[in-house]
């Protein structure tokens, strides 16, 4: 039997009573510790927004390739990746040789020329195309507010893991975020062939908040599950934790693997992943009342563990 995709009505915590965030933090806990994919519904986020940044996205896209090169991904990872652009090689799922068949353009957040990290690793100024008026002010109005709703979300977190709400968030002080926005070109490929729009893989950080298009083509694989689509459904976002979620919690919440699988001639596929993780300077070890066990991986500082992921799949971005 395929278990249903939880939803979640997230506006009881974002209210930010007691009873509000406990209530949600069970639900999040629930769906963390069986599936690691849910649905949250009740969100806040205006529905010109979302159809602002799908509109971005497309207008993005949509460009000339020499445009959309003339901001290729930069040392800092922001920018635009090709198509094809990446090919999966530190992968805790399964190994594929073939490119992804999808283009995105990445934003983190941003980081002022006076910031002591700039220029470090990921701290680096990020990038826009020319000629596309109102998209860098549509871009970062959608980063803002889903950094907003995730922040008020943190002490849902919190509860689901047990933890001080304080304590907690001074994990993400600041957070480190992204927004990718992702074009899954139309393609005949059989399944099976080894091609994906993205291959098999689990995220890097704590949890993606994703919006997708009715297109339709994710897929989640739970614990001791099958490959199973995720659903479309109206004004909701799916999200999914990353491998900080089971290091924080010592295997306790999953980390779900999912791929992309675009086999539609016709339609292009749009989605836009929103990237909510700890702050850079963050150790990520096993958090009070997870510890104790051999089998525990060893603590790394999160600006260490992305920067590993990040050379080893995307090597061909531009380097200084």
């Amino acid at each position: 039997m395929i278990a249903k995709l939880p939803e979640i009505d997230v506006s009881p915590a974002l209210s930010g009573t007691p009873s509000g965030i406990e209530q949600v933090g069970r639900e999040i806990r629930a769906a963390s510790e069986n599936i690691g994919f849910y649905a949250i519904l009740g969100h806040g986020i205006p529905v010109d927004l979302r159809a602002g940044i799908f509109e971005a996205n497309a207008r993005f896209h949509a460009l000339p390739t020499d445009r959309k090169l003339e901001v290729k991904l930069n040392p800092f990872f922001r920018g635009y990746q090709p198509l094809e652009g990446s090919t999966l090689k530190i992968s805790t799922v399964e190994t594929t040789t073939k490119p992804n068949q999808s283009e995105s353009f990445f934003i983190r957040h941003e980081v002022q020329t006076t910031d002591p990290d700039y220029g470090e690793p990921v701290q680096g100024p990020n990038q826009w195309p020319h000629g596309l008026p109102g998209f860098r002010e549509a871009v970062l109005a959608y980063h803002d507010a889903m950094r907003e709703m995730m922040t008020a979300l943190l002490p849902a977190y919190a509860f689901a893991m047990e933890q001080d709400i304080n304590e907690f968030r001074s994990l993400f002080s600041p957070p480190s975020t992204i927004v990718r926005m992702l074009h899954y070109p139309p393609h005949d490929q059989p399944r099976g062939n080894g091609v994906f729009g993205i291959a098999p893989h689990t995220d890097f950080g704590f949890v993606t908040v994703l919006a997708q298009d009715g297109v339709g083509g994710l897929e989640y694989k739970p614990r001791g599950g099958d490959w199973t689509p995720v659903p479309v459904i109206d004004n909701a976002f799916v999200v999914n934790s990353g491998d900080a979620v089971p290091r924080f919690t010592n295997g306790h919440f999953a980390s779900t693997p999912h791929r992309v699988i675009n086999t539609s001639s016709e339609h292009s596929r749009y989605s836009v992943g929103f990237f909510f993780d700890p702050s850079l300077d963050t150790v990520i070890e096993p958090l009070p009342g997870f510890g104790g066990s051999d089998d525990a991986s060893p603590p790394v500082r999160f600006r260490d563990h992305l920067v590993e992921r990040l050379d080893a799949n995307y090597p061909e971005r531009d380097h200084v």
